[in-house]
């Protein structure tokens, strides 16, 4: 769940790498199909503030089971993707501070996240020394095992789907 979450994020903030969600959804919700959050989720999928305003409120209200640590790494992959890509560092710096306005009060007040709300003005002052601070954040991450886990996750799905679609 924290993986389509935070996904949620990236694709309501206009960031790239969203289109995964749906085959990792699908796959979630073809492997429990009573699952009533997956119905919903499947229902709502095509409307990025729908699906966000579910997340939010589904976490709000279900805090004690939210692993941060996998929200982090699966937020983290995208934004390493977004960075990757990106032509425009003012824009990435401009979705990483409204990316860290949204976030739950109890993640934007802690690292790696704080980090999201000051980069945008360190692009400001020193563009080479903020490239070097989020360049730093995602590269040294402290969960990148996790991180090659949810590459190698997406990698899994991606091979069912081309699979399924074979026979």
């Amino acid at each position: 769940m924290e993986y389509l979450f935070a996904k949620s994020y990236l694709h309501f903030l206009k960031f790239k790498g969203f289109e995964d969600y749906h085959n990792i959804l699908k796959e979630f919700f073809k492997d429990n199909l009573q699952n009533e959050i997956y119905l919903e989720l499947e229902k709502i999928s095509n409307d990025s503030t729908e699906t966000f305003n579910f997340f939010n409120n589904y976490f709000k209200n279900n805090e004690e089971s939210f692993d941060e640590e996998k929200f982090e790494v699966a937020l983290m992959s995208g934004i390493r993707k977004e960075y990757n890509e990106t032509d425009n560092i003012t824009e990435f710096g401009s979705k990483c501070h409204d990316l860290w306005e949204v976030l739950p009060e109890r993640l934007s007040n802690q690292e790696p996240f704080l980090t999201l709300r000051y980069f945008e003005g360190y692009l400001d002052t020193n563009e080479a020394k903020a490239r070097e601070i989020i360049g730093k954040m995602l590269s040294d991450y402290n969960y990148i095992d996790n991180y090659r886990f949810i590459e190698n996750y997406e990698y899994i799905i991606n091979v069912k789907i081309i699979l399924e679609k074979m026979q």
